[in-house]
């Protein structure tokens, strides 16, 4: 895999290591650290053990032993020395005394030096609480210096863009991270005894999606006691909500995780929510720039990420729920019954089709109530008209032909448009015929259109203004091509897996058509206007939305993720594609300004009253 600077594109890159233990044996506890530290200092900067790694969490009254406690200052020096050989940061946990209390502490060590020692604010059998009532931190001596001892130091790397590091030790609760709000970064040292019914990863998840913050949770492995318990569980990266990257620590050998927390993205959301400033004391630290691989995964499709064959049909299928009971409600609310949806055979229409029919079960009514209207044009492929037909058919709606070309030649002839030149005229002239038919036999029915244009079509301004672009509901504003795509096949395996099988085959034979508004061309015949041929493809501009529209990174930060996602790409291609993508979805905030009202899925929309926000004359220079 190829090695990237990831401090240049504002990662966080880590190394967490569960190791193999004795109990209270710190010689071998420290040789092992050590031996860990010098075989990971190449390909990270910062590496993370788990709560009482020096010792191990489960020595009992050996914790008031002073044989055992008399040796940690030695053992971390010996650490401390160690990291300067590496010039790298480590953070781990150890019995610490001070004032003749003994502390479970956090010791995060940077370059051969000891920043600051975070204690455990919990009083134990063994260990005193940590209570500080006035605003300074404490600070001790450590070798031949000072270092701050508190539970609220915040550990600022001064070469990325605002990551700033807090600690916590122990089990993870929404009360005991409340003091932790405003750093992008939690580390979380903890040991835990294994428990069929103890799932840390959801309370992390949780959390992390609650303060919009990265989690770092580092947990130790079986080779703690087994007397009472067997000790391990789980060490994982989580970011926002997401996990980045897990790793189970249920075996006695030495487990390690190689991740990385992207700051763009956590930023960009605690921006979003005005998280409050940390006003506790900060220490600042460096990370030394290594190039490394990017362990985590950038995958195409982010809107299903982390998903496996059943989670993303179960998306699927909730997202047509989503769509059926938008418009459900919407029908409900203005008492009408019929539906009105012009059908061309195309992924839109198909999935707006289906949305429609989930609708009228919910309700209870009858298929008939769709009025699903055939349009064919100047360009229309005898594939498009039969597919459509034949689905609607199968489907048991109301089916309406309309053929529109005498219509719009006379219309392109009172107007004095050359019926030769298919420029944007002839092109529009077409898709406003369309939309008047429509809205007109909604009219005659008492019903309303619903819309089909979906969140790519929307991002790039892809429809004609007072043509596609509008419509009563629209169903899939929020729904990206590619995600209405997978919805579409979901749908059609499963009307095969129930016996629909010729339901089924004519949603695949839709997916396997090329995207075309079928404008311009010869009626009947093979299609000639491709838009991903005009535009790129749709997956890469559904993937320019996510993190965009999501995120708002960067223009270079998109093209590196798109660049390790669509490896069979080239990179000015996605260049290429992402500068067309900037350039239309700015011109076009006009026609999102006035957009149609319509359910979004994920959480963000392009809606202009509760989405993406935009001047509709902003300038895509910017």
């Amino acid at each position: 895999m190829k090695k990237y600077n990831l401090l240049k594109y504002n990662y966080l890159p880590i190394q967490i290591i569960a190791p193999e233990i004795k109990i209270a044996n710190i010689e071998y506890n420290t040789e092992v650290i050590i031996s860990e530290i010098n075989k990971h200092s190449k390909e990270t900067n910062l590496i993370i053990f788990p709560e009482l790694v020096l010792t191990g969490s489960s020595c009992g009254d050996l914790f008031f032993s002073s044989d055992l406690i008399n040796k940690i200052p030695n053992a971390l020096t010996k650490i401390v020395h160690e990291t300067k050989k590496n010039g790298v940061n480590v953070i781990l946990g150890t019995p610490f005394l001070l004032n003749n209390k003994l502390y479970n502490v956090a010791v995060f060590i940077s370059n051969g030096k000891v920043l600051g020692i975070v204690p455990k604010n919990l009083k134990t059998r063994w260990f005193s609480d940590y209570t500080n009532i006035d605003d300074e931190y404490t600070e001790i001596l450590f070798d031949d210096y000072f270092v701050p001892f508190d539970d609220k130091l915040v550990f600022n790397c001064d070469n990325l863009s605002d990551c700033k590091i807090m600690i916590h030790i122990g089990q993870p609760t929404i009360k005991s991270y409340y003091n932790l709000l405003g750093a992008q970064v939690i580390v979380n040292l903890n040991t835990l005894p294994y428990s069929i019914e103890q799932n840390s990863e959801d309370l992390i998840k949780q959390i992390s999606k609650l303060n919009n913050q990265g989690i770092i949770y580092v947990n130790s492995n079986a080779s703690e006691s087994t007397t009472d318990n067997v000790y391990g569980n789980t060490i994982l990266v989580c970011e926002a909500g997401n996990v980045v990257n897990k790793e189970t620590t249920l075996q006695l050998e030495t487990q390690t995780l190689k991740s990385e927390l992207d700051l763009d993205i956590i930023n960009s959301l605690q921006r979003k929510e005005s998280c409050s400033d940390i006003n506790y004391y900060s220490i600042d630290f460096n990370l030394k720039s290594i190039n490394s691989e990017l362990s985590r995964s950038v995958i195409q499709s982010p809107y299903f990420n982390n998903c496996n064959t059943d989670d993303l049909i179960k998306k699927c299928n909730n997202i047509l729920e989503i769509q059926a009971l938008g418009l459900a409600k919407r029908i409900s609310s203005i008492n009408v019954k019929n539906l009105v949806i012009g059908i061309s055979g195309g992924v839109d229409s198909t999935l707006a089709l289906l949305a429609a029919i989930r609708t009228c079960d919910i309700l209870g009514i009858s298929r008939k109530n769709i009025f699903t209207i055939m349009m064919p044009g100047f360009a229309t492929t005898s594939k498009t008209k039969n597919n459509s037909y034949k689905l609607a058919e199968l489907l048991g709606t109301n089916i309406i032909k309309i053929p529109i070309v005498k219509a719009v030649t006379q219309h392109l002839k009172d107007i004095d448009h050359n019926i030769n030149d298919t420029n944007v005229v002839y092109e529009n002239a077409q898709a406003r015929m369309r939309s008047m038919i429509l809205f007109d036999y909604a009219n005659k029915v008492g019903g309303i259109v619903v819309g089909t244009g979906d969140a790519s079509e929307i991002a790039l301004g892809w429809s004609t203004y007072n043509g596609d672009h509008i419509s009563n509901y629209n169903v899939n504003a929020g729904i990206p091509k590619s995600i209405a795509q997978a919805i579409i096949r979901v749908f059609a395996e499963n009307e095969i897996k129930n016996g629909e099988r010729e339901i089924g085959n004519v949603l695949l034979s839709i997916l396997s058509t090329p995207i075309s508004p079928e404008l311009v061309g010869n009626s009947g015949k093979s299609i000639t206007q491709e838009t991903e041929k005009i535009l790129g493809p749709y997956i890469l501009h559904d993937f320019f939305i996510w993190y965009y529209c999501k995120y708002h990174l960067s223009q270079e930060k998109i093209v590196f993720l798109a660049s390790i996602a669509f490896s069979d790409i080239k990179k000015e291609d996605i260049l290429k594609y992402l500068k067309l993508f900037f350039k239309r979805f700015y011109q076009n905030q006009y026609k999102r300004s006035c957009s149609t009202d319509g359910p979004a899925v994920f959480d963000f929309s392009l809606s202009p009253r509760t989405g993406l926000i935009l001047p509709s004359d902003i300038s895509y220079n910017i």
